[in-house]
């Protein structure tokens, strides 16, 4: 697998602990504020960015979020690097946008599992929107409705029986 990797984080001695973790993965980009990120970004797509929550000036979820308005980033993953380990963070983060969070100290097996992870869906998703046609095919919707009402009826057929469906 090769990947193009994005790290963002202020820390350069963690961008660099992390580029040599993640080296032989691909090609790995370094910025350390997230307007540098985005000006990355605009330049040539990662297929993965790891980007680290505390940041001076914008920080890691306002970053996201920009990542996320974005159309032409929706299919690149966000993984926060942060030390933060609180539910509340987490929920935040997730809601931002991101794919997966990993905590600081940085384990080199789990970084590394989680881009190969993040990196393999983002190009099965590719594949799935490269192969599926622009148009849905004729019928599609009617098909779709036909199943609903099948289904449907089976359920009445079942309740009457006295086996209704669980929900």
């Amino acid at each position: 697998m090769s990947a193009s990797i994005l790290l963002v984080d202020d820390d350069p001695l963690l961008v660099r602990m992390m580029g040599v973790m993640l080296g032989d993965l691909g090609r790995v980009r370094f910025a350390t504020s997230g307007e540098a990120a985005l000006r990355q970004m605009a330049s040539e797509l990662p297929d993965v960015v790891l980007l680290d929550a505390e940041m001076p000036g914008m920080g890691g979820l306002e970053v996201c979020r920009a990542i996320r308005a974005c159309a032409e980033y929706d299919a690149v993953p966000v993984i926060f690097v942060t030390a933060h380990r609180d539910e509340e963070f987490e929920a935040r983060g997730f809601d931002a946008g991101a794919a997966d969070i990993v905590n600081k100290p940085v384990s080199a097996a789990l970084l590394r599992a989680r881009v190969r992870t993040h990196v393999r869906l983002k190009q099965a998703l590719e594949t799935i929107r490269r192969l599926a046609p622009a148009d849905p095919p004729a019928g599609l919707e009617d098909a779709q409705r036909s199943g609903t009402a099948a289904a449907a009826a089976a359920a009445a057929t079942c309740a009457r029986a006295g086996d209704a469906l669980s929900p």
